[in-house]
């Protein structure tokens, strides 16, 4: 599940578990609708997400590629060791952690 917290400068999107693993549709047309339709910058809440792969990893550097052509960002916050491995050994620690 994801919900969200907000401020007047990011949209804080909290994953409840592992969504990205099976099914990256609900994050993905949540997060489409947040670039087309808002203009702050996104924060992704990775603490309740254990693990990800490869595919999440593609899906998280479109999803940022499309909001920084607007001057916006996209971070990853609260990854755990698992997920931050992930991140490091693909060497995007720099580009999706901040």
């Amino acid at each position: 599940m994801i919900h969200y917290t907000e401020s007047d400068f990011e949209k804080i999107f909290i994953c409840d578990d592992d969504v990205f693993i099976d099914d990256l549709t609900n994050i993905e047309i949540i997060l489409n609708d947040f670039i087309k339709t808002d203009k702050r910058d996104a924060v992704i809440d990775m603490a309740g997400v254990n693990r990800i792969n490869s595919k999440v990893i593609a899906f998280f550097i479109k999803t940022k590629d499309k909001i920084s052509n607007d001057g916006r960002s996209l971070t990853l916050v609260n990854t755990n060791e698992a997920v931050t491995n992930v991140i490091t050994i693909a060497g995007l620690q720099s580009y999706l952690l901040g």
